[in-house]
């Protein structure tokens, strides 16, 4: 039953934030026992697909799968191996680059990838004075590198390590901690560069967008923060928030 219910989830048959039919529906569909019926949704709720609701508005949620479902899996193999943080940033210093690259390979990147950087760009500059609402801009602008680099795969990957590291970050930064890039030189410097990423991707100039965006990630200062402090993943700050 919880295979056959997990199925129709990932086919789209039960779309994501339905509500799962009745329980009343499902013990005659599936001819099971009340028991054997919550023991399926205990199954799917542990996986993720379910978020069951008791009392009055009872009944269970249907989720498809997240990259943050995958960043805690990962997080739990990493953690059981005392991997550290710098070696997740170390992943995404180097997925990352790759995705600018493939970004840049697209042959619909005029149309599908360009447009939505410079957007981002844009978003950027607007909150220039705003070292918080700057940082969060320019994530976008990486959120979409990795978005349009047209592999889902790579997608997957980098989306569950940024989950991963995010959660990590956030339970290290402190209130004093403004943002990423505390000078408005530096977010203007940022600006700068993705600005020339922009212009290498839309050339179609594979090596130099990779090149670009690997010396440019490779000294975001969010992330040179946290490096070399010998801290190690914690699966379990994914699931705090």
């Amino acid at each position: 039953m919880a295979e056959e219910l997990r199925r129709r989830i990932l086919s789209h048959e039960l779309a994501d934030g339905s509500m799962l039919p009745r329980q009343e529906d499902l013990l005659a569909e599936f001819a099971v026992s009340v028991p054997s019926l919550r023991e399926a949704m205990r199954i799917l709720e542990t996986e993720g697909f379910l978020t069951v609701r008791r009392g009055s508005i009872g009944g269970a949620v249907v989720h498809l799968p997240k990259p943050v479902d995958a960043a805690y899996t990962f997080g739990l193999v990493l953690e059981s191996q005392h991997v550290g943080l710098d070696d997740v940033m170390a992943a995404l210093q180097w997925l990352e680059p790759v995705c600018a690259a493939s970004c840049a390979t697209r042959r619909d990147r005029r149309r599908e990838v360009v447009p939505e950087l410079r957007a981002a760009i844009r978003d950027s500059v607007a909150v220039l004075d705003d070292p918080v609402g700057y940082g969060q801009a320019a994530r976008s602008f990486h959120d979409a590198i990795v978005a349009n680099c047209g592999n889902h795969t790579v997608q997957l990957m980098v989306g569950a390590l940024e989950s991963l590291w995010k959660a990590q970050v956030r339970e290290l930064r402190t209130e004093g901690e403004s943002g990423v890039l505390p000078e408005r030189s530096m977010r203007e410097a940022s600006v700068d560069v993705h600005r020339q990423l922009v212009a290498v991707i839309e050339k179609g100039d594979v090596p130099a967008a990779e090149a670009l965006a690997r010396d440019h990630f490779s000294n975001r200062s969010i992330q040179q923060v946290y490096a070399g402090q010998g801290l190690l993943v914690r699966a379990a700050l994914l699931r705090d928030r």
